[in-house]
């Protein structure tokens, strides 16, 4: 489960898409996923903070019109 807000970041459209799937082996699955399809880079082993892991990656654009962004949140006791 994957949902995708179109906003203006400021630099141009920006999608974002958050994976929320109530499964967490399925919602990194879902990330990783849409990360490959994008082509996006992702943050390297996330950011942690108050027990929250956030997964991110991010595409600068298709056709150099728009930037796609994709994340997942992770609970600590969701990683062990």
């Amino acid at each position: 489960m994957i949902a995708w807000t179109i906003t203006d970041a400021g630099a141009g459209p920006l999608i974002v898409g958050n994976c929320y799937a109530p499964d967490p082996i399925q919602r990194r699955h879902d990330f990783e996923t849409w990360a490959e399809i994008l082509q996006a880079t992702a943050w390297p082993n996330g950011i942690q903070r108050d027990g929250v892991l956030r997964l991110h990656a991010h595409s600068n654009g298709f056709d150099g019109a728009v930037s796609v962004s994709v994340s997942a949140e992770f609970a600590a006791d969701e990683m062990s």
